[in-house]
């Protein structure tokens, strides 16, 4: 059990280091981020237009092709033009970091029994917070704002994970329970 507590520490830790990676070279991670999303997107969408026509109808197949073409689209703009893409993905982050937050705060509810809750708390509550930021700073916030957003998130994250890690140290057989 007591292993596990380690992993997540050491997991916790490397997350932390990557963030602190992000913020060093905030521009180039948010191109980075921009243009692997874009392939991830083309591998999907041919991979979704390939199997389209499994299904039973025509009229689905074609719209699961449709929208396969629709992804493979999205990911060659999202790799060709990593300047618009990042903008684009700024808003999805603002998205993604408040529902984050809100069940990262009400994760961290669940937790107090068992302890560790409060860096989950903290997490979730900071999580929101960025949401804020990037909502009302768009699209001022220019091309680093989601390398600089993506690191904090990661650093937080770690931080979360480390405070877990050492919970589950401290409780030795419960640690699956924190988990």
């Amino acid at each position: 059990m007591k292993q596990l507590s380690q992993r997540v520490l050491i997991l916790g830790i490397v997350l932390a280091v990557l963030g602190v990676i992000c913020l060093i070279v905030p521009f180039q991670t948010g191109m980075a981020i921009s243009v692997i999303l874009g392939l991830f997107f083309i591998a999907g969408g041919v991979i979704r237009a390939m199997f389209a026509f499994i299904g039973l109808t025509w009229g689905s197949a074609i719209l699961r092709f449709l929208f396969g073409a629709l992804m493979v689209f999205v990911g060659f703009w999202l790799a060709i033009n990593p300047d618009a893409g990042v903008q684009a993905l700024s808003i999805w982050l603002a998205v993604y970091f408040f529902v984050d937050g809100i069940l990262g705060v009400i994760y961290s509810f669940q937790l107090r029994p068992i302890g560790g809750g409060s860096g989950v708390l903290l997490n979730g509550i900071m999580g929101i917070a960025l949401a804020a930021m990037i909502w009302f700073q768009w699209p001022f916030s220019g091309d680093s704002a989601v390398g600089i957003l993506i690191g904090i998130k990661l650093i937080l994250d770690g931080g979360a994970l480390i405070s877990l890690g050492i919970a589950g140290r401290s409780l030795g057989g419960t640690v699956e329970e924190i988990l």
